[in-house]
């Protein structure tokens, strides 16, 4: 098996096939235990390993997405795949995904131990890490009060809209000393998201090429690596 061509994937087909292996496993079982009259559980595919599951396939020559579109085509919108000894929810249907974050949201918050969220989330103490519970409702419920309710995020949105106009002003500056200078979009919003983060939390923003900075910005794309990073002791116990 090639674990290379896996792990080389596409960083956002990564991330996507992390974020249905923490929630799969308490909503499967979560099925389980439902009334007889309930329906039938979705179908797993065919071509598992004993004990790798269905990692085989997907560290095949394929891109991860080309390989789980055509499962989708053969086994339907909704079907399950085994990462090791971890079950796996497949959803290709926008109906069937609204179901799940609607419907099935409280299945959907409880998620399996992994070593990547024990380590970088100092024991799942991150509110995106932890699985349901009382501890999970208090934080969830903090962040909706004071941050993403509608009132502060119309009491914060100077902040963004300052950090927006900051960053179109020295885009066009730069474009205008350059004609050649492209900015590198995914960077041009990382430093918005920062100095938005920044405001926000310490009050000041995140600017210039200074050492600890880069440490800063070091830390965090490593943190965000490490938290994708498929670990083979996770799914092979």
């Amino acid at each position: 098996m090639d674990f290379e061509n896996l792990l080389s994937q596409p960083p956002i087909f990564t991330i996507a096939l992390l974020f249905f292996s923490l929630f799969a496993l308490s909503f499967l079982s979560r099925r389980r235990t439902h009334k007889a009259g309930a329906r039938k559980p979705p179908p797993e595919a065919g071509g598992s390993w004993p004990l790798l599951g269905h990692l085989p396939l997907l560290g095949g020559p394929q891109p991860t997405h080309v390989t789980l579109g055509n499962m989708a085509d053969k086994y339907g919108p909704i079907f399950t795949i085994r990462i090791g000894a971890i079950r796996n929810l497949i959803v290709s249907n926008s109906e069937l995904a609204k179901e799940c974050f609607t419907v099935n949201d409280i299945a959907f918050a409880g998620r399996p131990k992994m070593v990547a969220l024990e380590v970088l989330g100092y024991d799942y103490a991150f509110f995106t890490l932890k699985s349901y519970g009382s501890y999970w409702r208090d934080l969830r419920k903090t962040a909706i009060l004071e941050v993403l309710s509608n009132h502060k995020i119309h009491v914060n949105r100077h902040v963004m809209l300052s950090e927006v106009k900051t960053a179109l002003k020295v885009s066009y500056n730069n474009s205008n000393n350059n004609s050649l200078a492209i900015p590198e979009m995914a960077k041009w919003f990382g430093e918005i998201s920062l100095n938005v983060l920044f405001r926000l939390v310490v009050g000041k923003r995140f600017t210039g090429l200074s050492e600890k900075n880069e440490r800063i910005r070091q830390a965090l794309r490593e943190f965000f690596d490490l938290a994708a990073k498929f670990v083979v002791g996770d799914a092979i116990p």
